[in-house]
């Protein structure tokens, strides 16, 4: 009798697995199909001069990931490109993305690729100045990335210094092609004892800090 609710015990442990393997297997599958549908999208942007290289967006979505970020803030935002890379580390990560635009023409396109990507409740794009959308954001931030005119990253840092939590990631692009212009931001952060900073080359240089406390 033990011998039988023994062999019982080890049959009904044996479907389980099996159907939890089947499960896991089928969502993998599912996952990885989803995420071949997304990148045909992103191949498919049609990018300008302003898009952020394909190497950089894709190291964004990787400090997203890593960093497990919750809320991002995205200035400047073309066509999408790097809109929809980041958003895609945003969904995996359970966040979410508000990216700000002043180009009418830029941010109706980049709200069609986030669309065609199905990545709507993920990011939101607000079209306007930034240095007047900004300040009104509510809540706190915990990921950055600035690409907008160049000599204004200290001003759009600064409007939002204030909501960005201890472990946020802020990222400055273009910080080797127009260093000179971002020079006070760029000086703020290396020598701020809340900000760590390190320029990685990547395509036109990429401004890396991390806020400390």
């Amino acid at each position: 009798m033990k011998r039988r609710i023994i062999l019982g015990v080890i049959l009904c442990s044996m479907l389980i697995s099996g159907a939890y393997i089947w499960a896991e297997t089928d969502a993998h599958k599912a996952a990885v199909a989803k995420d071949q549908a997304r990148q045909k999208v992103i191949d498919q942007i049609s990018k300008n001069f302003m898009s952020t290289p394909a190497a950089d967006a894709l190291l964004l979505r990787m400090l997203i990931q890593s960093r497990k970020a919750q809320r991002g803030i995205e200035v400047g935002t073309a066509v999408g490109f790097g809109s929809v890379n980041m958003g895609i580390g945003f969904e995996r990560t359970g966040g979410h993305l508000y990216g700000v635009d002043i180009s009418e023409k830029m941010v109706a396109e980049t709200r069609g690729n986030i669309k065609k990507a199905g990545l709507e409740k993920t990011v939101t794009i607000v079209q306007g100045d930034a240095l007047k959308v900004l300040p009104k954001l509510e809540g706190k931030y915990d990921f950055m990335f600035i690409d907008a005119v160049k000599s204004d990253y200290f001003k759009y840092f600064k409007a939002v210094e204030n909501k960005l939590l201890p472990g946020a990631v802020v990222v400055g692009h273009n910080a080797i092609a127009s260093g000179r212009a971002m020079k006070d931001w760029l000086d703020y952060m290396k020598n701020h004892p809340d900000w760590e900073m390190v320029i990685v080359k990547a395509t036109r240089g990429m401004a890396v800090c991390y806020k400390v406390r």
